[in-house]
């Protein structure tokens, strides 16, 4: 009976559905749906180019979804390992299928080892949620087969002569040749001083991809004439780049071997032929000899200069500064030639002084290293006026007679004694007063008057000169001598 029922009635059930749909019943998780990466971890090898990521989503395909992909650096260097990425990723309205973001990677030569980076996802839009993993983590692989290598010193030791001018120092690389490597040589001070001994050096040295080529570093030696112990310099290699590490020895000892015997040295002695050089006012320059003796190995070279003794650069000779230079075995001698100056000015002699300076080329400086030269003085008294016989340059008693010093009696007109109002050319030098006249057939000639401002403080006045026959210290007077006063600073 019940089956006879249900066959009535289920025409009318089809009927009534056809005309009456039923709604289909959904849940939450059924709308936009979850985005997630399509694994945890990723991995690309270091020459590929790019790494894909996937992201999918799941559990809803309702409406239009997106979500922002980013990297970040993990042992990985954005912009040396790879490019960083930020990307979003959209899905359609009933779009559940994979979307991929190509990561780019950056490939180099260097053996490194494989590195990471980071990846989140964030910001779902469009009802998604983010489902899991939201992480992941790539994974670069290296595949670089070669190694940069090891770099050291050739030796732990090396030797040059003082002479010698440099070191050769030698680095090399070995173990691997892969990329562009470098490193540092520097010297400090063993027993031997930089400065003194040799130049202090700091230099880097680069080898370039494939390349195993010995490299070399230049120390420069300073030759010295001393007779010394053998002396060290310390050498080091530090800063190390491109992947590359210190070898060994990565320290080394150069040692500079003296090459002085006890005495002199090969390049000779220079020095001046005589202590001492004599010449004419009047001859017009002088040479002054230089020579060069125990030894003559090498280009050697001294410099020659003079200055006042009591002759003054100007007005009795040419000051002269003059490098002499003596070729690889010469030792004929050198002059130096130095102008005299001429005058008749009636003066005592006047020396120069003479040194040597400056020497190079290994060569020293022998004795006699000073020098005098004298200039002769060959200039007589001058006669003065009719009747007042010759007088000294020095006294100035008139104008073209010359100047005086404090050293001299300056003589006025006769009967007159030292009369400062005398016309006199040497107002500022230090005479003072000067003597008394010659005096006359009747009496003595006046005393000398005290100096004036313009020629020194005077002395006191000279006394009257004595009565007698004729004398020659007057000179041109008649009788009498001159008074006795004398001028003093």
């Amino acid at each position: 009976m019940f089956q006879r029922l249900c066959r009535a009635l289920l025409p009318v059930f089809i009927v009534t559905a056809g005309l009456f749909p039923i709604a289909r019943l959904t849940s939450a998780a059924d709308g936009g749906g979850t985005l997630q990466f399509g694994a945890a971890a990723y991995s690309v090898g270091e020459s590929a180019g790019s790494a894909p990521i996937t992201v999918t989503r799941t559990g809803g395909s309702a409406g239009s979804v997106s979500v922002t992909f980013n990297t970040s650096n993990g042992s990985a260097l954005a912009g040396s390992d790879y490019s960083s990425t930020t990307q979003t990723v959209t899905f359609g309205d009933g779009d559940t299928a994979m979307k991929t973001v190509n990561v780019p990677i950056t490939s180099d030569a260097l053996v490194e080892g494989s590195e990471t980076v980071s990846l989140t996802l964030s910001g779902p839009t469009g009802g998604a949620s983010l489902g899991s993993p939201s992480t992941a983590v790539l994974t670069i692989t290296d595949d670089d087969t070669g190694t940069p290598g090891a770099l050291q010193f050739s030796s732990a030791t090396y030797s040059v002569n003082e002479g010698g001018g440099a070191a050769i120092i030698t680095v090399t690389r070995s173990g691997g040749s892969t990329g562009s490597v470098s490193v540092t040589v520097s010297t400090s001070d063993g027993s031997a001083l930089a400065g003194s001994d040799y130049t202090a050096t700091t230099q880097t040295v680069t080898f370039g991809d494939d390349d195993s080529a010995s490299k070399t570093v230049s120390v420069p030696i300073t030759q010295d004439l001393v007779d010394e112990s053998d002396e060290t310099v310390n050498l080091s290699l530090s800063g190390v780049t491109g992947g590359a590490f210190l070898g060994s020895p990565s320290t080394a000892t150069l040692t500079i071997v003296d090459d002085d015997g006890p005495v002199g040295s090969a390049a000779g002695s220079v020095q001046f032929g005589a202590a001492t050089y004599s010449v004419s006012e009047s001859a017009g320059s002088v040479n002054v000899t230089i020579t060069r003796s125990g030894g003559s190995t090498g280009s050697v070279s001294v410099t020659l200069s003079t200055s006042n003794g009591s002759a003054a650069a100007g007005s009795d000779y040419t000051a002269v500064t003059q490098t002499v230079t003596f070729g690889d075995s010469d030792t004929a001698n050198k002059t130096v030639n130095i102008p005299i100056t001429h005058d008749t000015v009636d003066e005592e002699n006047e020396t120069v002084n003479l040194s040597l300076s400056g020497v190079t080329g290994g060569a020293v400086i022998g004795s006699p290293s000073t020098a005098i030269l004298t200039i002769v003085d060959d200039d007589g008294p001058q006669a003065g006026p009719p009747g007042e016989g010759p007088r000294r340059q020095e006294d100035g008693a008139r104008p073209g007679w010359g100047c005086g010093d404090k050293n001299h009696t300056h003589t006025g007109p006769p009967g007159h004694g030292g009369d400062p109002n005398w016309p006199n050319p040497c107002k500022n030098q230090d005479d003072g007063v000067a003597a008394g006249s010659t005096g006359s057939n009747s009496g003595g000639g006046t005393g000398g008057s005290n100096g004036n401002a313009d020629h020194g403080t005077g002395g006191p006045k000279g006394g009257h000169g004595n009565r007698g026959s004729n004398g020659s210290d007057g000179g041109g007077g008649d009788t009498g001598h001159p008074g006795k006063g004398k001028g003093r600073r």
